[in-house]
């Protein structure tokens, strides 16, 4: 298999999917497990951390609606790490999705003029941040 996790449209639309189904991180794991075994035949070959934005410090007192997954998948003998970033958006499930790559560049990152601490920064791949 290849180093990516994601090959294939549909792929990326059952786990966005996933996104609105209010799973707990246990059924969140074996649902993106079972949706790798169906689409690609195989055991998911990495392992899986999952970062829920409802855990992070940070939007503890955020009151934008954001709620969102980040998933990283990493195993050194099959040469994959990678994060993929879902967000859930509005929840009238007509959210288009655009696949562009990012590259986190940054974590614990604070605007001079703000309070607002931000877990990670990531900018479009391969532009890179666009100042």
């Amino acid at each position: 298999m290849s180093e990516k996790i994601v090959l294939s449209d549909e792929m990326w639309l059952r786990m966005t999917e996933l996104e609105y189904d209010d799973l707990s991180e246990e059924e969140y794991r074996q649902e993106i497990e079972r949706i790798y075994t169906e689409e690609y035949g195989e055991k998911l070959p990495a392992d899986m951390e999952i970062y829920p934005s409802s855990k992070s410090p940070n939007l503890k007192n955020d009151t934008s609606g954001y709620e969102g997954t980040a998933l990283h998948f990493q195993s050194d003998a099959n040469h994959i790490d990678e994060i993929y970033i879902i967000s859930q958006g509005t929840d009238d499930k007509q959210d288009g999705y655009v696949e562009q790559a990012v590259m986190i560049y940054g974590r614990k990152q604070q605007q001079s003029d703000q309070q607002k601490v931000c877990d990670y920064v990531a900018c479009p791949y391969p532009q890179g941040a666009l100042i």
